[in-house]
């Protein structure tokens, strides 16, 4: 009995130090707040990165796998994708319910414009300096014979002994061996010195020599587009007595090749330009150039450059009265040599 009342008083007096300390009881909803929004926060993460793996529809809320059970008539197995579930996405901001925004707006896919010279014409990739002349420990023969100047005081041997070139002085760079450059004394073949690369600004000079030349190469590029598109744009645009003066217009093999060009191309003595190097055949066009009417051909190749070694370019054949009078580069407009 007495076990009995001890228990009853117990009772009465925890329930009196609870509401007698409304503290404690607010301490406990506000924890059950807390808890109730960390699990809603946990549950946007997760429909978020639903939403980014696909499994849930944007506008329906409901993860794809039900929606393809439900238009079938079936309920998903156990163990089957369920992803997402019913839960509907929150509407826009100042939408109402069934608005236009009631649904999460999704950005319409925007088709991606290819220009067709930009590929036809791609911008070159060039390789780094330090790969071409492998960290400047050998630089092309392409570059030699080529004019430095020293950095510092150099000692060459000549017939007579040694004579000393003062630092800020021109010497003649021939060649590179084993890092080592060799220089050659003005004026004097004979005279020469093997020095580190870093005793002369050769490695200056072809620096800023190679970002020229890409430069240069860019702006072809560019060139060769914006003329293409004027060809394209004027395709139709040539009078039948315009073309006329033109003479015929030459005829392209199944390959694209032109026999007047290659003909052409087999009987010059071109330095620059061998039937070897051609990589492909462009089309034949009616162009008015310098006033002058022609139909151009154009043929994609690889040009020895002196330094850089081949580079791919477009060369262009003007051609009238079935005879090719002129090749040319088709972006700097500069004759083939």
């Amino acid at each position: 009995m007495k076990a009995l009342l001890f228990l009853v008083f117990g009772a009465l007096a925890f329930w009196g130090g609870w509401t007698y300390y409304p503290s404690l009881k607010e301490a406990a909803e506000k924890a059950k707040a807390e808890h109730a929004a960390q699990l809603a926060r946990m549950a946007g993460k997760e429909r978020s990165k639903l939403l980014m793996e696909g499994k849930i529809d944007p506008v329906t809320g409901r993860g794809r796998a039900a929606e393809m059970f439900a238009a079938l008539g079936k309920k998903p197995e156990d163990g089957e994708v369920k992803a997402g579930g019913p839960m509907p996405p929150p509407p826009l901001p100042g939408a109402g319910a069934g608005g236009a925004g009631s649904a999460v707006a999704t950005a319409p896919a925007v088709p991606v414009s290819k220009d067709e010279m930009e590929m036809r014409y791609p911008m070159p990739q060039f390789k780094g300096i330090e790969e071409i002349t492998k960290e400047w420990t050998s630089v092309p023969s392409r570059a030699f014979p080529r004019k430095v100047k020293t950095k510092v005081p150099v000692m060459f041997d000549v017939a007579a002994g040694k004579v000393e070139l003062p630092a800020g002085s021109d010497a003649r760079a021939v060649a590179m061996t084993q890092g080592m450059l060799i220089l050659m004394k003005e004026g004097d073949d004979t005279a020469r010195t093997m020095v580190p690369l870093a005793n002369t600004d050769l490695k200056e000079t072809l620096t800023s020599l190679y970002e020229k030349f890409k430069e240069y190469k860019r702006n072809t590029v560019i060139k060769q587009r914006e003329h293409a598109r004027t060809v394209k744009a004027n395709a139709n645009g040539a009078t039948e007595d315009q073309m006329k003066l033109a003479g015929p217009k030459p005829k392209q093999d199944g390959g694209g090749v032109v026999g007047l060009m290659l003909d052409s191309l087999r009987a010059s003595k071109f330095t620059e330009l061998k039937e070897s190097a051609i990589t492909s055949w462009g089309e034949v066009n009616f162009e008015m150039i310098d006033g002058k009417p022609y139909w151009t051909g154009t043929v994609q190749c690889m040009v020895e450059n002196a330094i850089f070694g081949p580079q791919p370019t477009e060369v262009m054949a003007l051609i009238r009265n079935d005879k090719v009078e002129k090749w040319i580069y088709s972006g700097s407009r500069e004759d083939v040599q």
